[in-house]
């Protein structure tokens, strides 16, 4: 701990004493004490001044007197009073010392509210609710009384919401004594009541303290008129019994007797901590009647054990730094943000005016702490010096902190480490070790810190330990020695060191472990085996040899911990198991391990004493070679071995140690143990003579280490002589002087003449390099050796060389006498590639010999005729073929086999073709091209043979007859169109002579199908496509007469051209027909006339009734043609009417012309049907009616819209909305006039209450939105009865749109919006039934769709005004009204009002056309979509 006297600034506080100090948050309030006056003249005294200490800044504080003002109610000057925080807001001020005599001492209570910094009395804050009272009085254990005496130098504390005042000294009037009541102040009520309590209650006392937490309420020290006290009280809230606990007071515990202390609770988790401060010390003395001022700090600690026993234990920090000067009467209190104590004034012969800060962070901690630490891997809380191992950290209070950043330090005598971790919860820690090889394997402390509060004021232990080295463990034991029983279980142990040679002392550490039995077949099998951890750096392996003979044991080390990977020294191990009738499984002190410790020790003894021995000679002569040889042997020997025995001494102690440690009986053990110490000590002695050895040995070493360079050099340049006359063997050389090839017996015993001298250079060679050995010279032999083992392998691979030649010989005199009709040339290549491949694989060293060229020359020769002899072996080949390679290799004997069927492979390989190879595949490729032609043609006739036509009948009008519309399947179409690409390739191929008029015809002929076929089927579908108009229609015969003519006689010439190809069936010989393609081509030009002179005439049938525009030309045809029968072109209403399904004819009377009479429509969106008003008769020509259903359609909707206006008002809406007809039971209203009627009064409703606003009725609007959700909810009731599918979508749009209007008002009435030209009114899409206003738009269309006072449905929207078209809509739903869609409204409309175009652009799918089509419904515009493909 710490203290520190920070710097203040401000009004800073008169000195005093006796007064509170209460902290909130970051700032803290003192008030009262007995304080001098601020210009010191005055006579000190009690006062009742507020101060505020803002601690926000570390670096300094700043004080404020709260000015409260004469008229603001606050408690009178006083000292030795209490203040108790009862929450954030509120200080609760109780009793004190007065200067008065007629009031000396007070029992009021004042709270103070700090959100607003002013005082008010206890009987303004009386809340609602119950607290712990009620329980204490059912007990017995609380009494209502009206309040405690008057008193002063009492304690107080905060127990739930009842605030606990024990002692005290005081009294009614003049009465004076100490007190030890307990009294309770209830801050949810205001009331006071006095607890009863049993048990050893504290005397009587004031001056003492006392805190609360855990359920405990503690009282300490004080004194009275009589005695001073060293005691702790402690009450149970639960029980109501007080405790004197012995262990935390008296002299020994407490300390010397106190009084007019300080004492502040901490949480310090995960128990809480009592700070003491200064006071008053000693006994009552006359002489000294106020004892000793102090300013020592002590802490009482609180623990609770496992068992839920609490337990008192007094501590004394130390304490550094700026302490306060003894005092009494002071007051501090502990900010958990800053985590300080701080006091202010005091009493000590004089009064304090100090600020000071005790830091004890060091003692209460964080608001969280640590208890252990665990491993997620082990047990024991133990990881690698390399780090890297999961801790779990448990504690208390993770979460109190609100940040997420941990850090764990590890710390050593030699330093620290810091690591991030991650809070799991509130009682557990992840973190993960870090490397500290730095400082080593050794024990640290690890503490934890979160956020930017401090590190734990207690630790946890962890261990770090050293990782394994494969380069230093080592391994023992029976398992890896020769010896063993068969079936009888061994086993070996493998000890773990780390890279200092020390032995590891926990486990946890993976080896590989190979286990093979060596066959003497050379087959290895593996063999089971245990490996079992002894958690101390020692592994133990079990395994059964269940056969006789060689075991290899091959151990790894996996590198766990990131310690050094690999084999383990001395790894790989050769056991053995031999068959024993008598066997017994293997222990690690049996007779094995026995005999081999007793053999390595003695073996490492004797190799010593002969080094030694070797070493000691007497001076070595100048011309002494033998001796010097020797001690050079000498010493090379203990360098090559002083791995192996250094390995063996480590095994072997390593051994005997784990022997001794396991205490396992092993004879002699300690002797063993003293004799390998020994021989260790000789070695490392023996290994000390080799650099004096060395020295000693130099001179005559050097001398004779030049003699025997130049002798080897000299050696070296002979050698290099007879290489050049080896070389120049016969068994090199291919041919001989006839340039025959040389015979076997002179190639065998050249070769065997060379080998007998090259045994003799080998010997010479050997001792040569013996004395390099010794003399570090062998760069020197190096060479030489180099030239004799090339020597050497050169008499091998030219024995293979020649055996190479003799197979490829042998196999081309098997292969010359095969017939050539029974040939497989698959098998010849695959056993030339072989012979190739026997050649190829020869030894580089052979490869510049004569006799290598020539055997590859001749074996590709071989190979290259092959590929010849597979092409001229083609079926392909024809007589002319074979005459072409007769006069390329100029062989007129040569017969082949199409005059000589028994003809061999050795007459066509003696063409040499292999010459003339390039003159053979031409001949040959002719051959392969000109019958790949001949079977082309030969499938094209075969297949032309068979495509016929397929036939489509078409029945002529009022007649049985039936033309044929003939077709091609696609099958065969695309065979014409591939088969007139292979014939014009065939045509450019220079093997086409033979074929050329052949190939010409076809030509033709495909061409000529082609054309025909493509003419035909546009003339079939022509003439089928006017045929019914031209020949069956009276009205296209009156109006084009002569095209009439010309028509009839192309319909002969069709239907003959036509019957004629189907009879003939084949499409080839059809379409190729004299004359039949210019005859096409002049039937083609006569219907594009008479088709021209149809479009003229359907273009003027368009014009007169333009909606014909948007009809598909098939069907205006059909229109036209059916016309006269209105029944007939019922299926295209709904192509001319978009939202109209079909026409209701009267069943009983028809028109004048004998047409039926059109009575309702029926709608093709959803389901409606309206009437006709009156009913129409479908007179005259088609597009006449047509245009008279038209305007029949929107007079009717007319004449709904009239009456259903008059009818609004005189039903309620739910009745009008679902009025029915009592004769057709149909809806009285078409859906469309439901929809603008109720558009047109909700328009008219919202403009009348602007008016009414502007007349002074403010709330206008507002009510109609009220009454707007009304109807909407009447409309939401409507679609839970039972409702037919009509009335249900016409319903749901009604909601649709009526949600749409409630959204705006709600918007004008936010906006405020009182006047009927707001923009937010005039965006609006607003319906309006009334007479043409002077600047509207098309003034005097539809002069039959208006009232009797001109007026007309129209469409408002800004400065534009649309008559509303009535185009029938049927009974759909409508889109959801968004504030886009406005916006596209406002838009749109303009454009339609300045004759312009509107293009809405965005992302597809966001709505464009459908909000386009929306507004078309909105104006009744007949709206088309077209989705052009640009």
């Amino acid at each position: 701990m710490k203290w520190d006297k920070p710097k203040c600034i401000g009004d800073i506080p008169t000195a005093r004493s006796g007064h509170t100090f209460t902290n909130v948050e970051s700032v803290a309030y003192m008030f009262g004490g007995c304080a001098t006056s601020s210009d010191r003249k005055s006579v000190p005294g009690p006062s009742n001044d507020l101060y505020k200490l803002d601690m926000s800044t570390e670096s300094e504080y700043y004080w404020a007197k709260l000015e409260l003002g004469n008229e603001s109610p606050r408690p009178c000057a006083r000292w030795k009073h209490s203040a108790t925080k009862i929450d954030d807001t509120q200080i609760v001020v109780f009793g004190g010392f007065t200067s008065s005599k007629e009031t000396p001492r007070l029992n009021d209570v004042w709270v103070l509210d700090t959100s607003k910094d002013v005082w008010i009395s206890s009987e303004d804050s009386v809340s609602s609710g119950s607290c712990q009272l009620s329980l204490w009085e059912a007990k017995g254990n609380a009494k209502h009384v009206d309040c405690p005496c008057p008193r002063g130098s009492h304690s107080s504390a905060l127990v739930d919401d009842n605030i606990f005042i024990f002692g005290g000294y005081g009294g009614n009037g003049y009465a004076r004594k100490d007190f030890n009541d307990l009294h309770v102040l209830c801050t949810k009520t205001w009331k006071w009541f006095e607890l009863v309590t049993t048990g050893d209650s504290p005397q009587p006392r004031s001056g003492h303290k006392s805190v609360y937490f855990d359920g405990r309420f503690y009282v300490m020290g004080g004194w009275n008129a009589v005695e001073t006290f060293n005691d702790v009280h402690i009450l149970d809230v639960d029980s109501m019994m007080w405790t004197r606990v012995d262990s935390a007071s008296g002299l020994e515990s407490w300390g010397e007797h106190r009084w007019n202390f300080t004492a502040v609770a901490t949480y310090s988790v995960p128990y809480w901590k009592i700070f003491v401060f200064g006071g008053n010390s000693g006994i009552l003395d006359p002489t000294r009647p106020q004892g000793y001022y102090q300013n020592d700090m002590h802490v009482l600690e609180t623990i609770v054990d496992q068992g839920g026993e609490l337990r008192l234990e007094w501590s004394r920090p130390i304490v550094l730094g700026n302490r306060p000067c003894p005092r009494s009467d002071t007051e501090m209190f502990y900010s958990p943000a800053t985590g300080a104590l701080t006091l202010f004034g005091g009493w000590s012969n004089c009064w304090h005016e100090e600020v000071y800060s005790c830091h004890v962070g060091s003692v209460v901690g964080p608001t969280y702490n640590i208890f252990s630490i665990t491993s997620e891997d082990c047990d024991a809380p133990i990881g690698p010096v390399t780090g890297g191992s999961r801790m779990i950290l448990s504690g208390k209070g993770f979460c109190s902190v609100s940040s997420v950043a941990s850090v764990i330090r590890l710390v050593c005598d030699k330093g620290f480490i810091d690591v991030s971790g991650e809070v799991l919860d509130d009682e557990n820690v992840s973190f993960c070790t870090p490397n500290f090889l730095k400082y080593g394997a050794v024990r640290v402390d690890v503490r934890l810190k979160i956020g930017s509060q401090s590190f734990t004021n207690n630790s946890v232990d962890f261990s770090y330990f050293s990782v394994t080295s494969s380069e230093e463990t080592v391994a023992f034991g029976p398992g890896i020695l020769r010896g063993n029983n068969v079936n009888q279980q061994t086993l070996f142990a493998i000890q773990a060191k780390d890279k200092h040679c020390n032995n590891r002392i926990s486990g946890m550490d993976e080896f590989i472990v190979k286990i093979d039995h060596l066959g003497t077949d050379g087959k290895e099998t593996g063999v089971d085996y245990e490996l079992v951890d002894k958690n101390n750096g020692t592994y133990c392996v079990h395994y059964t040899p269940h056969f006789e003979g060689n075991y290899r044991v091959d151990i790894q080390f996996v590198g766990t911990f990131k310690g050094h990977a690999g084999s383990i020294r001395g790894s790989c191990f050769q056991a053995s198991a031999v068959k024993n009738e008598d066997g017994k499984p293997a222990f690690m002190a049996g007779e094995l391990v026995q005999q081999h410790i007793s053999v390595s020790i003695g073996n490492l003894k004797t190799f010593v004493s002969d080094g030694v021995k070797s070493l000691t000679k007497k001076e070595i002569a100048k011309d002494d070679l033998k001796t010097l040889v020797s001690v050079k042997e000498t010493l090379r020997g203990i360098e090559n071995q002083a791995n192996l025995f250094e390995t063996s001494i480590a095994a072997t102690r390593a051994n005997l140690q784990y022997l001794k440690k396991e205490k396992m009986k092993l004879p002699h053990l300690e002797t063993s143990l003293k004799q390998l110490e020994m021989t260790c000590k000789s070695w490392f002695n023996l290994k000390v003579m080799v650099p004096v050895a060395r020295e000693r040995i130099s001179f005559v070493d050097s001398a004779w280490t030049d003699k025997i360079k130049f002798k080897i050099e000299a050696y070296s340049k002979e050698l290099q002589e007879k290489l050049v006359l080896f070389r120049k063997n016969h068994f090199w050389t291919y041919f001989g002087s006839q340039d025959q090839r040389l015979s076997k017996s002179v190639i065998d015993n050249s070769l065997a003449e060379a080998k007998v001298e090259l045994e003799s250079e080998s010997r010479l060679l050997e001792e040569n390099s013996y004395l390099c050995d010794i003399f570090d010279l062998q760069e020197f032999i190096l060479p030489c050796q180099g030239l004799v083992e090339e020597m050497k392998q050169d008499i091998v691979m030219m024995k293979v060389m020649w055996k190479i030649s003799e197979d490829l010989d042998e196999h081309i005199t098997t292969i010359e006498k095969q017939v050539w009709r029974n040939l497989n040339v698959e098998s010849l290549e695959d056993k030339a590639k072989e012979q190739l491949k026997a050649v190829k694989s020869s030894h580089k060293c052979v490869r510049w010999s004569p006799t290598f060229r020539a055997v590859d020359i001749k074996c590709k020769d071989y190979l290259s005729t092959i590929p010849l002899i597979s092409l001229l072996m083609s079926k392909a080949m024809r007589p002319r073929h074979w005459g072409a390679l007769i006069k390329v290799t100029k062989r007129p004997d040569f017969r082949p086999p199409t005059i000589n069927n028994d003809i061999i492979l050795g007459d066509v390989l003696s063409l040499n073709l292999h010459k003339i190879s390039n003159d053979v595949e031409e001949i040959c490729d002719q051959a392969v091209k000109e019958e790949k032609i001949e079977q082309t043609l030969a499938q094209m006739e075969e297949r032309w043979s068979k495509i016929n036509f397929t036939m489509s009948p078409y029945k002529k009008q009022n007649s049985d007859e039936e033309i044929p519309l003939l077709g091609i399947i696609e099958e065969d179409f695309e065979s014409l169109e591939n088969d007139q690409l292979v014939i014009q390739s065939i045509l450019v191929s220079r093997f086409v002579a033979q074929f050329r008029d052949a190939v010409t015809k076809w030509q033709k002929e495909l061409f000529n199908v082609n054309e025909v076929f493509l003419l035909i089927s546009e003339i079939q579908r022509t003439w089928s496509y006017l045929e019914p108009l031209f020949i069956h229609s009276e009205e296209v015969k009156r109006e084009l007469p002569e095209d009439t003519t010309r028509f009839a006689s192309i319909d002969d010439n069709v239907q003959t051209m036509l019957k004629n190809a189907w009879a003939t069936q084949n499409v080839n010989k059809a379409f190729n027909g004299i004359g039949l393609a210019k005859n096409l081509e002049f039937l083609q030009e006569q219907l594009d006339l008479c088709k021209k002179s149809l479009a003229d005439f359907l273009d003027g049938r368009r014009r007169q009734f333009p909606r014909y525009y948007f009809v598909s030309e098939a069907d205006l045809l059909d229109i036209l043609s059916n016309g006269s029968h209105p029944e007939k072109i019922l299926v295209h209403i709904p192509k001319v009417y978009l939202c109209t399904k079909t026409l209701i004819f009267s069943p009983d009377s028809k028109s004048e012309e004998g047409r039926p009479i059109a009575t309702e429509f029926v709608a093709g969106v959803g389901s409606e049907t309206c009437s006709f008003e009156p009913p129409l008769p479908l007179n005259g020509k088609v597009e006449i009616y047509m245009q008279h259903i038209l305007d029949a359609q929107k007079e009717s909707l007319f004449q709904t819209v009239k009456r259903s206006l008059v009818r609004y008002q005189e039903q309620t809406r739910k009745e009008w909305v679902l009025a029915k007809s009592s004769i057709s039971k149909n809806s009285l209203d078409p859906a469309q006039t439901t929809l603008l009627v109720l558009a047109i009064n909700y328009v008219a409703e919202v403009e009348q209450k602007l008016i009414d606003i502007s007349r002074g009725e403010r709330n206008a609007l507002i009510k109609y939105s009220e009454k707007q959700k009304h109807q909407l909810s009447d409309l939401i009731q409507l679609t839970q009865s039972d409702l037919t599918e009509g009335d249900r979508t016409r319903v749901m749009v009604c909601i649709t749109m009526d949600s749409h209007s409630r959204d705006i008002v709600e918007k004008m009435n936010r906006n405020k919006v009182v006047s009927l030209d707001s923009f937010l009114w005039q965006s609006q899409l607003k319906h309006k039934y009334r007479a043409p206003l002077p600047h509207a738009r098309y003034q005097n269309r539809d002069p039959n769709l208006r009232g009797p006072d001109e007026e007309r449905a129209e469409i408002v929207i800004c400065d534009a005004i649309l008559p509303y078209d009535y185009e029938y809509l049927g009974n759909g739903p409508r889109l959801v009204i968004t504030p886009l869609t406005d916006r596209v409204y406002v838009t749109a409309t303009q454009a339609l009002n300045l004759n312009m175009g509107c293009a809405p652009a965005g992302p597809a799918g966001t709505g464009k056309t459908e909000t386009t089509k929306d507004l078309a419904n909105a104006l009744a515009k007949v709206i088309y979509v077209i989705n052009c493909e640009c």
